[in-house]
């Protein structure tokens, strides 16, 4: 799948927050270099903190492999200031306060891709191994995905999540790095 797609395009002229609440052109993120990027749907979703963990726990493994990890949530600056402060996530974090770049790469919006009994399983059993949820921060019918992008107008894996908790696997998504795996 390495090569530039049309959905992609859509991108040109989204800009997204850093922590500071700076803009900071969505493209940038991997015109030079290689990047993970997952969607958060909202900071304050147990799921969304488990996700960060999840790929917390490659960052060594994507960065091995000239690669970057970064995580785009819906919400404000200082929301994503906050969420990295409780959960410690060592990767870049930025802000879509508008949600473009989320409906550009088609990431789907429906309360009932929350409230589907198979997110409201995988909140249990995130909470079981420990993640808890955080006051909302963000949009709560937000959907997330998993995308490998870059260098430049590459793109090598796309995981548009189905419903809340609906992960990439984590072995997809080192398989699409293009660096020679460790």
């Amino acid at each position: 799948m390495a090569d530039w797609r049309p959905e992609l395009a859509a991108l040109a002229g989204i800009q997204v927050l850093d922590l500071e609440g700076r803009l900071v052109e969505l493209l940038s993120l991997w015109r030079e270099r290689c990047a993970v990027v997952a969607f958060l749907r909202h900071f304050g979703c147990i799921l969304c903190r488990q996700r960060a963990a999840l790929l917390g726990g490659l960052c060594a493994e994507i960065r091995a492999r000239g690669a970057e990890l970064v995580l785009i949530g819906s919400g404000t600056h200082s929301q994503a200031r906050q969420f990295l402060q409780s959960c410690g996530f060592a990767g870049e974090l930025y802000v879509d306060p508008k949600r473009e770049a989320f409906q550009a790469l088609g990431l789907h919006r429906s309360v009932l891709r929350v409230l589907d009994p198979r997110a409201l399983w995988c909140a249990t059993a995130a909470r079981r191994a420990g993640f808890r949820a955080e006051p909302l921060a963000g949009d709560p019918w937000q959907q997330g995905g998993t995308f490998v992008l870059g260098p430049g107008n590459r793109l090598h894996f796309a995981h548009r999540d189905r419903r809340a908790g609906d992960h990439a696997r984590s072995e997809d998504v080192l398989g699409a790095l293009p660096g020679p795996a460790r």
